[in-house]
């Protein structure tokens, strides 16, 4: 399977392993920014609990953004007076980390909302993917895979020429992709357990 992410400049200045470029294998693991029940028209990206089992998907729909559906294979819960975030870790074809929030929930009432992502169920929804390295896992719920890059594009953000292309490049340099945001297309191997 190929899928495509954003490689953030944080993230690429963490890389110890040198450049990458075309071909590079890698250890990941893939991750969501913050996703809000049933906000499905918010741009950066929403989910919704399913009444039932369907057919595991992720679909691209452009460069980073994917449709998904798939079963909830663990969930860790961050909770303060205010807030409720849910850690979800779901099997969509791929394991992919997600940061949910149902902003109907009230804390502190055990209203849960009614998008909670319990292990077992099924979401859907939309969002942007980007990666992290596997040795580096820092959220708790994740799984790692394993991949090779197939190809680097390089939105240029950058005053000058070029300003707001898409550039293919076969490397990028040891230096700050700030402010252009670069998209990694990986062929995923294996899932490391």
């Amino acid at each position: 399977m190929e899928i495509t992410v954003r490689l953030n400049s944080e993230h690429y200045s963490n890389y110890e392993q040198g450049i990458i470029g075309v071909g590079t294998p890698l250890n990941i693991y893939i991750e969501s920014g913050t996703l809000f029940a049933e906000q499905v028209e918010d741009a950066a990206g929403w989910y919704q609990r399913l009444s039932r089992p369907e057919e595991k998907a992720l679909v691209q729909l452009n460069h980073n953004r994917y449709a998904f559906c798939g079963q909830v294979q663990d969930v860790h819960v961050d909770q303060d007076d205010l807030d409720i975030y849910y850690f979800v870790l779901l099997d969509c074809g791929l394991p992919v980390s997600l940061l949910v929030s149902d902003l109907q929930a009230e804390t502190g009432t055990g209203d849960l909302g009614r998008n909670v992502p319990d292990p077992g169920t099924w979401l859907i929804g939309v969002t942007h993917l980007s990666i992290d390295w596997a040795e580096d896992m820092s959220l708790p719920v994740a799984e790692a895979v394993q991949g090779s890059v197939t190809r680097v594009e390089r939105l240029v953000l950058r005053p000058g020429p070029g300003f707001g292309e898409f550039r293919s490049e076969l490397e990028l340099p040891l230096t700050p992709l700030a402010p252009d945001q670069v998209y990694l297309t990986l062929k995923i191997r294996d899932r490391l357990l």
